[in-house]
């Protein structure tokens, strides 16, 4: 198992994941996004933060197979369900990661960081096990549904779960002064109105290639796309 340290077994523990459902659209767009926005040719070694049922791992797989996988989640049934021949760790994030400096050549944390109780922490502790590049995804409190609501004065709560908030500026300023270059940050507009009054193919397109390039700071979600430096 690639840089895993068995010293750090204290950091094992039982828990439960915000995800339920497997093979979840939306999450499967996000990692298609991933995929098809990072640079592959010196990716070697990934970990997934997160990594649920180990869906990211299971695409990235199936495109590169020559990449060694491994997949950190704190939930042991989900991953008992993964459907791919990798490493899994079950493991709190929010202890740390139990893996050596300079582990995997990339990790990815997809819809984590909004999740754990020290954000800056586990920044560091992934920029630590990673030796080149990383994709941080979070959830955007500058969306549109969020913007349009507060200028009718409404209310719009988080998804259970989340015990912080980001929006474009502070997410860059966090990568940026935790030791991130970087390369790009793009968004996604899942809920943009035009996915319930449109077909679906025709909401993509309109948020994949129009949307995200007009309005590149207030989508639905944001992707960054980082070097370690």
């Amino acid at each position: 198992m690639s840089g895993f340290d068995m010293k750090d077994k204290n950091r094992v523990i039982k828990g439960k994941h915000i995800v339920h459902k497997k093979y979840h659209e939306p999450r499967l767009e996000v990692h298609k996004l991933i995929i098809g926005n990072m640079e592959w040719r010196d990716v070697r070694s990934l970990l997934d933060v997160g990594c649920g049922f180990g869906e990211f791992l299971e695409m990235v797989k199936s495109y590169m197979p020559e990449i060694e996988v491994v997949g950190l989640d704190v939930d042991p049934e989900l991953i008992k369900k993964s459907n791919i021949s990798a490493d899994f760790i079950i493991c709190d994030a929010d202890l740390g990661l139990p893996f050596k400096d300079n582990s995997f050549d990339c990790v990815t944390a997809i819809q984590i960081l909004e999740h754990v109780s020290n954000p800056t922490f586990l920044i560091n502790e992934i920029r630590r096990v990673c030796r080149k590049k990383a994709v941080f995804v979070v959830p955007n409190l500058g969306r549109p549904n969020r913007l349009l609501a507060a200028m009718r004065g409404k209310e719009i709560r988080e998804v259970e779960g989340h015990k912080q908030g980001w929006d474009y500026h502070l997410f860059k300023q966090v990568l940026e002064v935790n030791g991130w270059k970087i390369e790009k940050i793009l968004t996604r507009f899942v809920d943009f109105p035009l996915y319930r009054w449109f077909p679906k193919s025709v909401g993509r397109f309109v948020s994949y290639k129009v949307l995200h390039r007009l309005f590149p700071k207030v989508g639905s979600e944001l992707f960054a796309f980082c070097r370690k430096e």
